[in-house]
């Protein structure tokens, strides 16, 4: 956001002289007093600076969304009214360039990743990279992408591309992440933001030091049949949510790799199956701040391992012979409002076959939402079930990838506001992180230990 200190002076009264460029705090322009304004600069320039991100005279200027001069303009001065017009004129026409991307980390997710970006004609592909010389020379040929880099910082150097794509093994995910942001790049993310809430933290310290957007991917923020809960639960359908209970059970899926290398994916099931279903969970609950967690982790299963035949097995690409993470986790979070979370994830489980669940309990209604949506309320003084007919019934893999590729490109090109931020990162890792405190030390963690 622009933010413009004006004093008055010797001048008329209509009249004051521009004299510095300060940062927004707290979502509010900062003032002394409104003026119109005799700006110095050209209104070109300035738009430039805007639009780059420019540091004009060594002070960092922010512009993350010129719209808010709008809601504002009232109060404002003609010339904020031709700047705000100008510039967004000229971000129309911007919208015709596509953001380049480089996507860095070849590993499975990454084919998704790199249809959802060729779905998007907002985005366009420009290079990859990966550490292994012979991977990244396959995939270049598979994908048809000439720009490759085995060397992270190099890639880092080009100047025509806008933004990375993360997907590579969770323990680089909060230094590459800040490696980005310093380096003038913005960043898109996969779950997890990190592997401890302090290094989540000090992507958020940076992502604001430097106002580079970092978004991360928690895809079931952008399912529609789960974005239509959403919705009936912001429109009070089943009144204030008080409980919710979600899991992702798998009978055979540890994938092996660095996954099941703590020193790289930093825990097991919890971090990797329990970023996405936490996630959804409090986002659906309506964002109850987090202020304890209680939690139990097992590593029991025997003769769950790779020599299981004939079955289908979730697969690493990556090599590994390490497998000290947990398998089995519970996990109890406790809210400021008094609303409560019991989560259940596994990677390796005697059940008959993989479950995902989500059900929420509320004051005047409940709704299961995975794995298909049925609502329980009164009407009438009668116990009634409801199954809505929708077309999104089932959780779409794909055109949530591709919704939440979408909502980047809109971010960076008309400055949508990030709805998985770094800040909802923060508090994702102060759960987990307390979780697994909690699994150490055999007790009930406060989420204010972690600032």
């Amino acid at each position: 956001m622009l933010v413009i200190r004006a004093h008055e002076n010797e001048r008329p009264a209509h009249e004051a002289e521009l004299l510095a460029v300060d940062q927004v705090h707290g979502g509010a322009i900062q003032h002394e007093k409104y003026f119109k304004v005799i700006v110095r600069m050209e209104i070109a320039h300035l738009i430039d600076i805007v639009d780059r991100r420019a540091e004009p005279d060594g002070a960092r200027l922010h512009v993350e969304r010129c719209d808010q001069l709008w809601r504002i303009g009232h109060t404002l001065p003609r010339v904020f009214f031709l700047f705000y017009h100008e510039a967004r004129q000229r971000r129309k026409a911007r919208k015709m360039e596509p953001i380049q991307i480089a996507m860095v980390g070849l590993g499975t997710i990454s084919e998704r990743l790199r249809d959802a970006v060729c779905a998007c004609e907002s985005m366009q592909l420009n290079a990859i990279c990966h550490r292994n010389a012979d991977r990244l020379a396959l995939v270049s040929a598979q994908w048809g992408i000439d720009k490759t880099f085995t060397d992270y910082t190099e890639l880092l150097r080009e100047p025509e591309i806008h933004a990375v794509i993360l997907a590579t093994p969770n323990h680089l995910h909060a230094p590459m992440t800040i490696e980005a942001l310093n380096a003038g790049k913005h960043v898109f993310c996969e779950k997890p933001p990190a592997i401890s809430a302090e290094e989540a933290l000090k992507v958020q310290a940076c992502a604001k030091r430097t106002g580079r957007l970092v978004m991360y991917g928690f895809m079931f923020r952008f399912s529609e049949k789960h974005n239509l809960i959403k919705r009936l639960c912001s429109e009070g359908m089943f009144g204030d949510i008080y409980y919710a209970k979600a899991g992702i059970i798998r009978r055979y899926g540890d994938p092996g790799g660095w996954f099941s290398d703590k020193s790289r994916s930093g825990g097991g099931s919890l971090i990797d199956l329990g970023s996405h279903i936490i996630d959804l969970s409090v986002r659906l609950m309506g964002d109850p701040e987090p202020v304890s967690v209680f939690s139990r982790s097992f590593r029991n299963t025997e003769n769950l391992n790779n020599n299981i035949r004939a079955t289908e097995h979730y697969q690493a690409l990556s090599e590994g012979t390490v497998n000290d993470v947990e398998e089995h986790d519970v996990v109890m979070v406790n809210f400021a409002n008094g609303a409560c979370l019991v989560a259940e994830t596994s990677t390796k489980s005697h059940i008959k076959e993989e479950q995902m669940y989500l059900e929420l309990l509320g004051s005047r209604g409940g709704v299961v939402i995975d794995p298909e949506i049925e609502v329980h309320t009164v009407q009438h003084d009668l116990l009634v079930d409801i199954k809505p007919q929708i077309n999104c019934s089932m959780f779409d893999y794909q055109g949530a990838i591709d919704a939440e590729m979408r909502h980047f490109a809109d971010c960076l090109q008309n400055g949508a506001t990030c709805i998985s931020s770094a800040d909802e990162g923060v508090m994702l890792m102060k759960i987990i992180s307390a979780a697994y405190r909690s699994q150490a030390e055999m007790r009930l963690v406060h989420i204010n230990e972690f600032s």
